[in-house]
């Protein structure tokens, strides 16, 4: 079933409640003073069966002094019941909330001549004509007009099935799949039930159980029940009147101008892009920083007008332009709003929002002013979704958009998520990774841009340091931008590594097309280095002292790179910044722990101090290494078995292998 809404239109006193009441049997004047004083002063609410669907009627104040109740209904209307009174004709609130409907972009309904009892065919026909001069500048040109008298019943078949004929072709409202957004127009109290919330829902869906957020402060609670024009429902759809009943939040919580929407779904904020038109009839031009008066949806909000390629506004014109407001809004793209003047109080025109939640931008048009310019209005192009999103995935930069995040904006914009993603991938304009279970949507020069600094990284290294083996890893990542989900990093590494790109080896990485190559007198300095280091055995002199009495051909910084080399190749290995082993040495040691551990379980260190003729300055930081390894624990004073020793092989050597990397061509 078709779920539309239905918003009436027009002049204080022309008998848009009376015709709702002919239509519906409800008189939706709730309020003591309206039945006082005959007129409409808030919204009112009815329901009107279709036959093969329904309307959710919003009954309007049509006095001047009341628009901004009427705004309040109007922001999700689809279909326009636009009412004129025959004996009276076109009026100026008549042109007012036609041109309320005209920003608000809606496109069908019906135009309906009440009181048709107190005018004659002629006049009749004189008002038609006026009316469609009224509508021929507008969207809404061509509607059909019926003539009607609420009080004698004339004319009301011929209008239920105008009304049919436009709701049939409206298109439906898109529900699955879509963001659920409420615009809250009534807040109030139900004796045992607690806060109840009343809106039209704009899109999407919501179901008893859901958790709901309320926005701009964001503050959460369940859906206890639902209510469809008085009927208990569990699920409510976009098109539909409903109450949702909020026990978690206070009458305090939520007002008027708020929007019921999922966790976490909405970024409230005082600024807003936006496309903005005046409409012709407009007084004078709107000067730049003119404090005007927004609504948006069910709110009214105060803020200045900030217009981005030009001083004033003329009527007619349309312009791309940021609002400062002064109370923060929960938007999506593509919503519509109207513009009014501070004071004093006059519809000017309307437009749409094209980015909800932007930075401050600065007029002009020349360098960045012109680039925002350009952005915007993409954005305000019928294309305007996929543009907002390459936009969003812009802003995002190397942080990237999380998958769920995506997926939300998407919902919000009524579209499907991997439709959209797969456009913006054949356009090459976004691109995913994939890392631990998860997805990352980023623009889609962003990834390739990483894995060349990382290239380039690594070349600038290698050319530095030619006799280097590779680049700590902690150095490549210090490159990256640090906004780059780890995970991310983590997987493109390995994206890099798979490709033959970089070749990771321990903690340190080098180009995939790297290796060491020495000379002939490096290669003899390397040897003379590997052997000093060997000879020393278990009491090996200061490594810095040691490099420095090298008989070599070569400059110190030379020596301390092919030591560097060594130790990344595990030939050598060092145990603090100073005492450096070669591995055959501490192969020595292992094989004497492993068999003195394997006849006791704790290890006697005067026999294995006594066997390998060590002194206690280098036998501390030995058994310290060994207990680092696994091979023994520390026990009060003495060693025990670690967890890495193995009883059924005493001569073992090694319990690890040493770190090595690709031999240095000579």
């Amino acid at each position: 079933m078709k779920h539309l809404i239905l918003g009436t239109a027009g002049h204080v006193d022309h008998g848009k409640t009376a015709l709702v009441k002919a239509l519906t049997g409800v008189d939706t004047d709730r309020l003591k003073e309206e039945k006082e004083r005959g007129i409409t002063i808030d919204l009112g609410f009815a329901a009107l069966p279709l036959a093969d669907g329904h309307l959710a009627v919003i009954d309007v104040p049509g006095h001047e002094r009341f628009v901004t109740n009427m705004l309040a209904g109007t922001g999700g209307i689809d279909l326009v019941l636009l009412v004129v009174a025959a004996d009276e004709g076109v009026m100026p609130q008549t042109r007012e909330h036609l041109l309320i409907c005209e920003n608000l972009a809606v496109k069908g309904g019906v135009v309906v001549l009440t009181k048709c009892d107190l005018a004659d065919d002629a006049w009749i026909s004189l008002v038609k004509e006026d009316v469609r001069a009224l509508l021929a500048p507008s969207r809404l040109a061509g509607l059909p007009i019926v003539a009607v008298s609420a009080l004698t019943g004339a004319g009301l078949d011929e209008l239920r099935r105008a009304l049919g004929q436009a709701a049939a072709a409206c298109p439906p409202k898109q529900a699955a799949g879509i963001l659920f957004r409420m615009p809250i127009d009534r807040v109030f109290t139900m004796h045992g039930h607690g806060t109840v919330a009343t809106g039209t829902v704009v899109s999407g869906s919501v179901s008893v159980g859901d958790a709901v957020a309320c926005y701009p402060a964001g503050k959460t609670s369940r859906v206890r029940a639902i209510q469809v024009h008085g009927q208990r429902h569990d699920v409510a759809h976009a098109g539909q009147r409903c109450a949702l009943n909020l026990p978690e939040l206070t009458t305090e919580d939520l007002e008027r101008g708020h929007v019921l929407s999922e966790r976490e779904a909405l970024m409230p904020s005082y600024l807003l892009d936006v496309a903005l038109s005046l409409a012709p009839a407009a007084k004078g031009p709107v000067e730049q920083r003119a404090r005007l008066r927004f609504h948006l949806g069910t709110a009214e909000i105060y803020g200045r007008l900030i217009l981005l390629d030009r001083p004033a506004l003329k009527p007619g014109e349309s312009a791309l332009a940021q609002l400062h407001l002064e109370s923060p809004v929960a938007a999506v793209h593509g919503d519509r709003f109207v513009a009014r003047t501070f004071s004093p109080i006059r519809t000017l025109g309307g437009g749409v929002v094209l980015d909800p939640a932007p930075q401050k931008h600065r007029p002009g048009t020349r360098g960045a002013a012109r680039r925002t310019l350009a952005l915007l209005a993409g954005m305000a192009h019928a294309d305007g979704p996929a543009r907002y999103l390459e936009h969003c995935l812009g802003r995002a930069g190397y942080a990237g958009i999380a998958e769920a995040v995506f997926a939300r904006s998407c919902r919000a914009l009524g579209l499907d998520t991997q439709a959209a993603l797969a456009r913006l991938q054949a356009e090459q304009i976004a691109a995913v990774a994939h890392a631990r279970g998860s997805a990352w949507i980023f623009a889609a020069d962003r990834l390739p841009k990483v894995r060349r600094t990382i290239a380039d990284r690594l070349e600038a290294f290698h050319a530095r340091y030619p006799l280097r083996p590779g680049m700590p890893h902690r150095s490549v990542v210090e490159a990256v931008p640090q906004e780059l989900p780890g995970a991310v990093l983590d997987n493109l590494l390995e994206v890099m590594a798979a490709a033959g790109e970089i070749v990771r080896d321990g903690d340190m990485m080098r180009r995939g097309d790297f290796a060491v190559e020495l000379s002939e007198r490096q290669r003899q300095a390397l040897d003379a280095v590997r052997e000093q280091f060997r000879s020393a055995g278990l009491a090996p002199p200061d490594a810095s002292a040691l490099l420095g009495s090298l008989a070599v051909a070569v400059p110190p910084e030379t020596r301390q790179q092919l030591f560097e080399l060594l130790i990344a190749q595990g030939e050598l290995v060092r145990l603090s910044a100073k005492l450096v082993f070669h591995r055959d040495c501490l192969a020595r040691v292992e094989t004497a722990i492993r068999r003195l551990l394997s006849a006791s379980e704790e290890l006697p260190v005067a026999p294995l101090k006594s066997e390998l003729n060590l002194s206690r300055k280098y036998l501390i930081p030995l058994l310290e290494h060994f207990d680092a390894m696994g091979l023994t624990r520390r026990a009060g004073e003495g060693r025990v078995r670690g967890p890495a020793f193995s009883a059924s092989d005493p001569g073992a050597g090694p319990s690890r292998k040493p770190t090595g990397g690709r031999s240095p061509r000579a």
